[in-house]
């Protein structure tokens, strides 16, 4: 009787932690320039994806390692991404991607497209405002699946131990007995 009821406690506080770790939704962007202005007889269209911890609410410097993907089209010729903006105030009332790259014509460029308040915290498709399509870019901001607490693997590992142990005990008194 000793046996089972160590059991049930061991179950119960693998998932009472599990249930109180608060494990995080992660949230991935994926951006997407589908057309820009000339600068300096260069137009740019392009994309990045990236997964952070949680929802983005305050200016947010991305650099190019932290990037999931990151690809640029230059009609002048070849292009690199560089690190990825997302900003609040540049125009009143909107969230903007700063979409920066680099060309020989254009080293260090930042393009910028806006999207309505709002759209880095929420779920869903965006497409940019302000500029229409001279210079028009998608958001597609997604919670992607729960990441753990460290804590939560910690306490898994121990219950799945404690519940090894406990059942090596049976059978060696059944073994005995």
């Amino acid at each position: 009787m000793h046996l089972k009821s160590s059991l049930a406690v061991a179950a119960l506080s693998i998932s009472l932690g599990l249930a109180s770790s608060g494990a995080r939704a992660a949230v991935t962007y994926d951006f997407t320039a589908l057309s820009s202005f000339d600068f300096n007889g260069e137009s740019f269209a392009g994309s990045f994806s990236v997964t952070l911890p949680g929802f983005i609410t305050s200016r947010t410097n991305v650099p190019f390692a932290d990037l999931t993907s990151c690809s640029v089209i230059d009609s002048g010729g070849p292009a690199t991404c560089l690190a990825q903006d997302f900003l609040y105030g540049v125009t009143p009332g909107t969230e903007t991607v700063g979409f920066h790259i680099e060309s020989a014509a254009n080293p260090g460029t930042e393009i910028y497209y806006y999207f309505d308040a709002g759209s880095f915290e929420t779920p869903g498709t965006y497409t940019s405002v302000v500029l229409g399509t001279s210079q028009e870019g998608t958001l597609t901001v997604m919670r992607t699946s729960a990441v753990p607490e460290p804590g939560t693997l910690s306490m898994l590992v121990a219950g799945v131990g404690f519940l090894a142990v406990a059942s090596r005990r049976k059978k060696t008194a059944t073994r005995a007995g």
